[in-house]
């Protein structure tokens, strides 16, 4: 089994979103072929973490440490949590927007300055699938959840711009 399909599930998403009669921009066996196609670029992680991946700011718990510097007291919401690449968690945080396009963000510098890593072709490759997972996940969910283009057509229609817009840079 590929690293890549052990961390991403795209095949699990995409029976939801045929269970859940959920309109993908592009049929699911291209999605399928891209994730396929560039699997390789997660060949250089060979030691996954434990990620959160759903670690926005109302998911992170902090109390004032001694000095009153803001330290991490607890995670919330860990439904998503698995193991994978540590990219994988600056997804969720910069929610509709590119890690890569973000180098001063204070949680990519956080990271960095804690297990530095290259922004190079790869890892923003790295990036964009995980983004693709994230977005997929996102859009799947949406029918458990109760949303539909009528309830939140703002969201339904960022998503699957979102989603165009990854699958386009994948194809490339």
């Amino acid at each position: 089994m590929r690293y890549i399909e052990a961390r991403l599930p795209i095949d699990d998403l995409l029976a939801d979103a045929a269970d859940w009669a959920v309109p993908l921009p592009v049929p699911a066996v291209r999605i399928r072929g891209l994730v396929a196609r560039h699997g390789a670029v997660l060949d250089v992680v060979t030691r996954p973490a434990l990620l959160h991946f759903d670690g926005w700011a109302g998911n992170v718990l902090a109390v004032d440490g001694p000095d009153g510097t803001p330290r991490l007291s607890g995670l919330v919401d860990g439904e998503r949590y698995l193991w994978g690449d540590p990219l994988m968690d600056l997804v969720s945080p910069l929610l509709y927007r590119r890690t890569e396009d973000e180098p001063a963000d204070p949680l990519v510098q956080a990271y960095r300055a804690t297990a530095p890593f290259p922004l190079d072709a790869g890892a923003r490759r790295r990036l964009g699938l995980y983004r693709l997972h994230l977005y997929l996940l996102m859009t799947m969910e949406m029918p458990s959840r109760g949303i539909t283009a009528a309830s939140d057509p703002g969201r339904v229609g960022r998503l699957a711009e979102l989603l165009s817009r990854e699958l386009a840079e994948l194809t490339q």
